[in-house]
């Protein structure tokens, strides 16, 4: 599946061992003339580095996953990775734009962080979505508007999870050969 011409990240990951997740800001060298050189903390950037690991059990498996990332040519080219935790709990649907879930200030959280992109999905139902805007409404919820229609409206059966925009960050590969066509990766 593709979202905004990037593929997703549909594989399943086995988060029982916890994704490791680092933080670097974004220190630059600063050089002044023929001056001294120092080094400036600006934090304009902050880079989050994830690795997970998968457990592929097929040989179709293994070579769906070689494929995904064959088709990524370069460092450059992204995918969208689902991120391990439940992002809302959708209560009710007005359409396929509108959905109201329990708030949880998440109208704050978007004016700090531009995350604003979701994966919805139930039962072989998988969306996209870019949220557009969230506003407080009554009863302890938050209506999402998002900026375009989904295909099949959510409802309070889906998941949501964020998707982050990712790049590879080197070109090695890590895996473990468990069994004949099963392999850890």
């Amino acid at each position: 599946m593709n979202y905004l011409t990037r593929p997703i990240f549909e594989f399943e990951a086995d988060w029982s061992n916890a994704p490791a997740k680092q933080f670097s800001f974004d220190l630059r060298e600063i050089t002044l003339g023929f001056g001294a050189e120092y080094f400036a903390g600006v934090q304009a950037h902050v880079v989050q580095g994830y690795k997970v690991n998968l457990l592929l059990r097929t040989a179709a498996e293994i070579q769906a996953f070689d494929d995904f990332f064959a088709a990524l040519t370069g460092r450059l080219q992204g995918f969208w990775l689902p991120t391990p935790f439940e992002a809302v709990q959708i209560v009710t649907a007005d359409d396929a734009t509108h959905f109201y879930i329990a708030d949880q200030n998440l109208r704050a959280t978007l004016a700090d962080h531009p995350d604003v992109y979701l994966l919805i999905s139930r039962a072989g139902v998988v969306r996209a979505a870019k949220i557009a805007s969230v506003a407080s409404a009554s009863l302890g919820r938050e209506r999402v508007t998002l900026t375009a229609a989904l295909a099949t409206p959510a409802t309070p059966a889906d998941t949501v999870c964020r998707l982050h925009y990712v790049r590879l960050a080197t070109d090695t590969e890590d895996a473990e050969l468990l069994a004949e066509g099963i392999q850890s990766r």
